[in-house]
């Protein structure tokens, strides 16, 4: 009974905890350009696509990241250029042949 006695009073207070509230000066800036790009291929049936996000950088609590939906988004290689459609939220998509070893420029 008295082990009980001393692990319970040992115990109990750490059910209680101090709380100190810290204020946190966090130095705003201009937004900067976020640059998402992801480039696919299906392998078996050869499909490739291409996907960019655009957005810009938020102040640390804020809770929506703005997206970039008026720019023009060219994906190119050795064979051209191609023009990415804006679809959703800053979200530019497009189509392409896909070759190995190929640089691809995004501008």
């Amino acid at each position: 009974m008295m082990k009980r006695l001393i692990y319970l009073l040992l115990f109990v207070p750490l059910c209680w905890a101090c709380e100190d509230v810290v204020e946190v000066d966090l130095n705003e800036s201009a937004p900067k350009l976020v640059i998402d790009a992801k480039l696919t291929r299906d392998i078996a049936s050869g499909d490739s696509d291409v996907f960019v996000q655009l957005s810009t950088t938020a102040p640390f609590f804020d809770n929506v990241i703005p997206s970039v939906t008026d720019a023009v988004v060219t994906l190119t290689d050795a064979n051209g250029t191609i023009t990415l459609n804006h679809t959703e939220n800053g979200i530019y998509a497009g189509t392409i042949d896909v070759i190995a070893d190929t640089p691809y420029t995004l501008e």
